[in-house]
């Protein structure tokens, strides 16, 4: 089944401009077919027999994964300093002084 027909004026409603809409009014619109959870919508589409999975994401930093320290906490300028300490010693290095 195609969206277009669903669409409610597209021109006056300006609906390919890149604009986006809550839940509520994009139904209007006709952009989406209804609100509902995803429990509900599974359960509706494929009765009580089934299982969700969740996915689990590691919101750790390459740094805390890397070393298992907390680096969160750092401030963006002791970072920095950290940064430009290790590329001067390594210019250095390179260059011989």
């Amino acid at each position: 089944e195609r969206r277009g027909e669903k669409l409610v004026d597209v021109e006056k409603n300006e609906i390919f401009t890149g604009k986006f809409w809550a839940a509520q009014k994009s139904k209007e619109l006709g952009l989406i077919d209804g609100i509902d959870t995803l429990e509900n919508i599974m359960e509706k589409k494929f009765g009580e027999d089934y299982k969700l999975f969740p996915i689990e994401t590691d919101k750790r930093s390459l740094l805390e994964k890397k070393f298992g320290v907390v680096f969160s906490s750092l401030s963006g300028e002791l970072v920095q300093t950290v940064v430009n300490t290790l590329h001067y010693f390594r210019l250095n290095n390179k260059v011989g002084l």
